[in-house]
């Protein structure tokens, strides 16, 4: 044999992947995509929420429920976007099952995703949405801060006087609309439920301790028209109140006082005083004082209200009480959290109070009221 010279050599083709090792990657795929599953919502968590806010703006949702089955093209025109930042949008809300793809065409996610991101739906996520990115997510990058110094770091990303988030928003506007909104919007779907659970028809005035902007309160007046009532508030609040009651034409019986609550002795002349959303602004012992003084400032057979969601007694969850009490920790007071029913509960006793009863509305909303015995009655 000779061997040609002439010839080139023939290029081998590069080696096959090595058989074998096969159910290796098996596992480490399948550990990798746990691992993955239990991280990326903790990693990947201020891009998801930055892609859902982006899509709730642009009301991509909106358009989806309007027009199904819309293109890439279709959807480059009428959101007016470049080709790169509509992909970017799209894998996002695929990804967060806000959008449904089907071959070449979009369409809406979940019924939730439907309800919930189409800006023209009255109990949409928009308000809370603006309320995490102005208020919530600048303040929660000093929670090691607050954690380790035992202090409301979080009111660092908000300059101002004042040592609560509501001294601080009282010299902003804009903030304490973006806040205000936020709540109402949190409040309103369960304020039906709440009047609906609390018989008010024996009850003359209400006085609603840190009651906000009145949106409680003015629940209340409308569903029972004998009633009368006095938010008690810090004056910037005071006055949204009383602008609110004016607006509802409620003035001839609701109105606004000024107080600073977690001091100042509740007026006399009410036959009940109600807590609304504003107990875990608060420390423990902040908590059983303000009690106290309202079982001070309750007739005989008063009746006190505590209106707020709930921790499991077990202390194990929901999950938006992990998320709510480092908010309430690190960016409302620094002292606060959310606390569960059987902490409440003790709170009323310890204050002198009984007849304590709970009732659960929805998920861990709830509320728990008690009443300033009469003479002679058994605590």
């Amino acid at each position: 044999m000779t061997a040609d010279h002439g010839r080139p050599r023939p290029r081998r083709s590069p080696p096959p992947l090595r058989r074998g090792g096969g159910w290796r990657r098996r596992i480490a795929t399948l550990l990798w995509r746990r691992a993955e599953r239990f991280t990326l919502p903790i990693l990947g968590g201020p891009v998801f929420f930055a892609i859902a806010r982006a899509a709730y703006r642009l009301n991509l949702i909106g358009i989806l429920r309007q027009e199904p089955g819309l293109t890439f093209p279709q959807l480059k025109q009428r959101l007016k976007l470049e080709e790169q930042p509509l992909h970017v949008l799209l894998l996002g809300c695929v990804v967060l099952r806000l959008v449904r793809k089907r071959k070449e065409r979009y369409y809406c996610g979940s019924v939730f995703a439907r309800h919930l991101f189409d800006r023209s739906e009255t109990f949409g996520v928009g308000p809370f949405l603006e309320w995490m990115q102005h208020i919530v997510a600048p303040s929660m990058r000093y929670l090691e801060e607050s954690l380790r110094e035992a202090r409301a770091a979080g009111l660092d990303a908000f300059p101002g006087p004042g040592d609560t988030l509501y001294e601080r928003m009282a010299h902003d506007p804009r903030l304490q609309a973006v806040f205000y909104a936020a709540m109402n919007a949190r409040t309103r779907p369960i304020n039906d439920w709440f009047v609906a659970a609390v018989d008010f028809s024996a009850v003359r005035n209400v006085l609603d301790v840190g009651g906000g902007d009145g949106e409680v309160l003015a629940a209340l007046a409308v569903r029972y028209p004998h009633l009368q009532g006095t938010v008690l508030e810090l004056p910037a609040a005071a006055r949204l109140a009383a602008e609110r009651f004016r607006a509802q034409g409620l003035e001839h019986r609701l109105r606004a006082a000024t107080a600073d609550i977690t001091r100042d002795d509740f007026p006399p002349g009410h036959d009940c005083v109600l807590f609304a959303h504003i107990n875990g602004n608060h420390s423990p012992a902040t908590n059983r004082d303000m009690l106290r003084r309202a079982f001070a400032a309750l007739p005989a057979g008063g009746l006190v209200i505590l209106y707020s969601a709930f921790m499991d007694d077990a202390a194990t969850g929901p999950a938006s009480s992990a998320m709510i009490s480092a908010y309430f920790y690190c960016t409302v007071s620094g002292q606060g959290r959310q606390y569960s029913w059987r902490e409440s509960e003790v709170w009323l006793r310890e204050a002198g109070f009984a007849s304590i009863t709970r009732a659960v509305l929805v998920q861990n909303h709830g509320v728990i009221w008690g009443r300033k015995p009469r003479s002679g009655q058994d605590v």
